[in-house]
């Protein structure tokens, strides 16, 4: 199964941080990382966020069948919920899931 990353954060070092541990969280699950996309502006909605377009335009091209984010807030933080994101993508037949979900308390592991 193919998966885009995707992060939102100010912080580059963070960002890279994130992206690491969304990729680490699907590879220990034998996705293949096909994408990973980021942006900087939380507080922007989410259709005017340059890099969820190019991820969405993965899920619309065929190229990856899901999404991992470090956290719901990541893309939900505009105003919709996460279970009408959810439900958006799994109309194209793809999935939403969260790397900090995976960890205890939601805090990175140490590597």
């Amino acid at each position: 199964m193919s998966v885009a990353l995707y992060v939102v954060t100010n912080d580059t070092t963070l960002a890279r941080t994130l992206a690491e541990h969304c990729r680490r969280y699907a590879e220990a699950r034998e996705w293949d990382v096909v994408v990973c996309e980021g942006d900087r502006s939380p507080e922007q909605p989410l259709d005017q966020r340059t890099g969820w377009n190019r991820i969405t335009a993965a899920l619309s091209s065929g190229s990856a069948s899901g999404i991992v984010t470090w956290t719901r807030s990541m893309v939900a933080a505009t105003g919709d919920s996460w279970e009408q994101l959810a439900a958006l993508v799994a109309d194209r037949g793809a999935f939403l899931a969260t790397a900090a979900l995976d960890t205890p308390g939601g805090r990175l592991r140490s590597a």
